[in-house]
């Protein structure tokens, strides 16, 4: 049984694993995933495979069994669950994970007597990934060092803060996209609560990058995912000179601020001192989902309870390339019903999951 997999030691998050087996006996092949995380929890997913020609490939294999039915290169990885869950499979065959193990895959390949394994690390970014605080704009540049001047990618964040949008500027900076991690509260010099955040910080801080002479100013888009792609639309409304937009699970509504709502009503966005014009939520929905979240433990869902009228996003002011990503079991909001209004003011591409 000969083994081929296109990794090293370590892994980008997300990044696919081709693995290829080459035998030369007919017997079916299986193939185990392990990822063993920092706090001791396991997930786990498994694939069977028969050889053709005496070739398996996760690529183009189609599995006779396991956790996934159609060919495809990641189904091992999102195909898995929990290792605590009661699923009647015998794992007793696998080696036991140790501390060292933790924070790592772990591929099992199984053919008659032959067992092979193969362990690598998960990392957020590569080593080569340059880190660079910018106190001026209260904000984080991530990019690899390059002969050229970078394209960038504004991450601007939502609710989570800086950390957030960190975790995915390391990632595409890694891609070879130079990011600026962006919050709009709660870091640097930034006020505290999300309320009448002045759009002019995003403004300021998109023409601060374009002057870092490492940056290729004509080269410059917007992303967010949430309340951060209600605000990127919001900022690629407003500017021709972006050239990207990404928009995942997007809203073109301006929305009300959540601090304090049961008691007040305010903007989430300023602009020139003034509020922007927002959509109100209906504060007695709100309270009794609050109410069925803590008694029942029923899910958070604002989808039905935003009033929409004359809150909109100008989409059809944006001149960027866009992308738009929805999901439909977004319980933030309707992002699929959305995307596809945005959709029909823009030429954009339109992904939706289910």
């Amino acid at each position: 049984m000969k083994i081929q997999i296109n990794q090293s030691n370590y892994v980008l998050v997300g990044d696919p694993i081709y693995i290829r087996i080459e035998t030369d006996a007919l017997e079916d092949v299986q193939i185990y995933l392990r990822r063993f995380y920092c706090d001791g929890d396991i997930d786990y997913s498994y694939g069977v495979y028969e050889p053709v020609n005496g070739i398996v490939d996760t690529h183009r294999s189609k599995p006779i069994g396991g956790m996934y039915t159609d060919a495809d290169v990641s189904g091992l990885f999102w195909s898995m669950e929990s290792a605590t869950m009661d699923y009647d499979l015998d794992l007793s065959h696998l080696e036991k994970l140790s501390e060292e193990d933790k924070e790592h895959y772990i591929i099992d390949i199984f053919q008659n007597d032959e067992h092979e394994v193969y362990k690598f690390k998960i990392v957020g970014k590569l080593p080569e990934v340059k880190e660079k605080s910018l106190e001026d704009i209260s904000a984080k540049f991530f990019y690899i060092p390059a002969e050229k001047p970078h394209a960038v990618m504004v991450h601007v964040a939502a609710e989570e803060g800086i950390e957030g949008v960190e975790i995915n500027a390391k990632l595409l900076a890694s891609k070879g996209i130079a990011t600026l991690a962006l919050p709009f509260c709660s870091y640097g010099n930034l006020q505290n609560e999300f309320k009448e955040v002045p759009l002019e910080h995003i403004h300021r801080a998109i023409d601060y990058i374009k002057k870092i002479p490492i940056v290729d100013e004509n080269r410059i888009g917007i992303m967010g995912g949430t309340r951060g792609a209600e605000l990127a639309l919001k900022i690629a409304s407003m500017r021709s000179d972006l050239k990207v937009l990404v928009a995942s699970n997007p809203c073109d509504v301006i929305n009300q601020s959540t601090v304090k709502q049961f008691l007040t009503s305010k903007s989430s966005w300023s602009y020139e001192g003034k509020p922007v014009f927002y959509s109100k939520v209906n504060k007695l929905e709100v309270f009794k989902l609050y109410v069925g979240r803590v008694l029942f433990q029923k899910s958070y869902s604002m989808k039905p309870y935003y009033n929409h009228d004359n809150a909109m996003i100008d989409t059809k002011k944006i001149t960027a390339k866009t992308l738009l990503v929805a999901g439909m079991h977004d319980e933030r909001w309707d992002s699929v019903k959305m995307a596809k209004r945005i959709n029909q003011t823009l030429d954009c591409t339109l992904k939706i999951y289910e």
